[in-house]
């Protein structure tokens, strides 16, 4: 994990700090927010979370980069799914990032893609 403090802004960073710019994700959060934040974990280079203080319920933010179908990793959703069940229930859970998936059996009629690849799949499951 790396963690820069700027002058505007703070950048939390999970990915190996030796090749910084190549692998790994994060967030980056204006000085004002800061004060909300109530915790950083990184996980791994694909996923990392962000526990901040909601007015009712604090908020938790899980940043996500999926493996490619040329990469597909089996365990990343099941350390989606680890770091889901480690956040308390009453949190606010909001993921995001880059799923890397094409599907169109979720979205409806209007979808950019006519058929779904094996990410969008295991996303289907998932969800």
């Amino acid at each position: 994990m790396v963690y820069s403090k700027k002058q505007n802004y703070s950048l939390y960073y999970s990915g190996s700090s030796s090749k910084t710019g190549q692998d790994g994700n994060g967030f980056i959060l204006l000085k004002k927010m800061q004060n909300y934040v109530i915790g950083f974990e990184p996980y791994s280079e694909r996923l990392c979370k962000l526990k901040i203080k909601g007015k009712y319920n604090n908020i938790t933010l899980i940043n996500v980069h999926a493996p490619t179908e040329e990469h597909t990793e089996e365990q990343f959703y099941d350390n989606l799914q680890y770091l889901l069940d480690k956040t308390p229930k009453s949190d606010i859970i909001i993921i995001l990032g880059d799923v890397n998936t094409q599907e169109n059996e979720v979205t409806g009629q209007h979808t950019l893609h006519e058929e779904t690849n094996i990410n969008g799949e295991l996303l289907c499951e998932f969800a």
